[in-house]
């Protein structure tokens, strides 16, 4: 990673209330694995996502279902 952690903070932050503002009080977030992403649950869509956030500024959300 080439950038200070608060670069990645803000492409993720902006990210994460683009495509899921709406779950903003109910997403349960975990520890952040890394500086450069992020991982939480949404429960209301039975979904955990990862958003990744690479050099370049491309922020990449992986979903898995969870039961």
């Amino acid at each position: 990673m080439k950038h200070k952690d608060i670069w990645y903070q803000n492409r993720l932050t902006k990210h994460f209330n683009k495509y899921f503002g709406e779950y903003e009080y109910t997403a349960g977030f975990y520890p952040d694995p890394a500086p450069n992403k992020w991982l939480f649950v949404i429960p209301e869509l039975s979904l955990k996502i990862k958003l990744t956030c690479y050099d370049d500024g491309r922020v990449i959300a992986t979903r898995e279902l969870i039961k």
